[in-house]
């Protein structure tokens, strides 16, 4: 088991390096369809992989004189149809535990091919992904307008000190002759 673990995790890295990843966004409820990019008349095996474990078997099944024989399916909504030379994998009833990254795995006599990925995504991920990005745009507004306030006031801030300054100097100045004017009236 933990050697086909290994052989399939191999598989899988090798195989995804390469491969384009379609991303279906679907209502819980709807009836989902993914076809598997490799001719299937040997044994196909589909995967779900969700991102808190491993894959998981859902469906096995190959094609035994034009009909759909199950070697193994995990669940009755989860069904397999051969159309246009390929198995498709159809989901009724999509629920939470559906969502993940689905996969087929082709077995040709010795050689284990892998075909391309269908991630399905629900509701939630795409109102989450838009809440975390209006959130973070939004931090990121207030900061940049804090910081530009903040210098501002200190621009403000530093001009006012300067005037002040000056009319300190300026009243120092004329402060000795001011007084020393009176001190000659009253001499």
């Amino acid at each position: 088991m933990i050697l086909f673990g290994l052989i399939l995790t191999s598989a899988l890295l090798y195989a995804f390096a390469a491969q384009t990843v379609e991303v279906q966004y679907v209502q819980f409820g709807d009836t989902v369809s993914m076809s598997c990019n490799l001719t299937s008349y040997h044994d196909t095996a589909w995967f779900r992989e969700n991102p808190l474990g491993p894959p998981t078997l859902v469906v096995y099944s190959s094609l035994r004189k034009g009909d759909t024989v199950y070697g193994y399916q995990v669940d009755p909504r989860f069904t397999v149809a051969f159309e246009d030379r390929s198995l498709t994998l159809t989901i009724t009833d999509i629920s939470k535990n559906d969502l993940g990254m689905y996969f087929c795995l082709v077995f040709v006599n010795t050689e284990l091919l892998v075909g391309s990925a269908t991630v399905l995504q629900g509701p939630f991920w795409f109102g989450f992904y838009q809440s975390y990005c209006t959130a973070v745009g939004a931090g990121l507004l207030f900061m940049v307008i804090s910081v530009c306030v903040v210098h501002c006031k200190t621009k403000e801030h530093r001009q006012t000190s300067l005037r002040e300054e000056e009319r300190l100097k300026t009243t120092v100045i004329y402060m000795p002759f001011l007084s020393l004017r009176r001190h000659r009236k009253l001499l």
